[in-house]
């Protein structure tokens, strides 16, 4: 599994609708919505928890997916490690 090449978390999401690294040590991205705050809050607080969800997944495929080939699980756990791989891979930018 290929590493995160982005800014290292943990990020933080402020009042101002800023996500940074760390407590505020590097602007990462200012979050709007044409739609409303609540929504631009909920965008914001998704987006500052993406390196924490990334490694988490990450982690997760480490300890139950061993490349194997097995089917050791049912096939709703094997779709729930499908997705997060495919998540992760989205995350890092790899298409397979």
């Amino acid at each position: 599994m290929e590493e995160f090449k982005g800014t290292p978390g943990p990020w933080s999401f402020d009042e101002t609708f800023n996500v940074y690294e760390g407590d505020r040590d590097g602007h990462i991205c200012t979050v709007t919505s044409w739609l409303d705050e609540s929504t631009a809050d909920a965008n914001g607080f998704l987006l500052a928890a993406s390196p924490d969800l990334l490694s988490a997944l990450q982690q997760l495929l480490e300890i139950y997916d061993d490349h194997s080939g097995k089917v050791w699980t049912t096939s709703s756990k094997r779709r729930a490690l499908d997705n997060a791989r495919s998540a992760v891979n989205k995350a890092l930018g790899e298409t397979k």
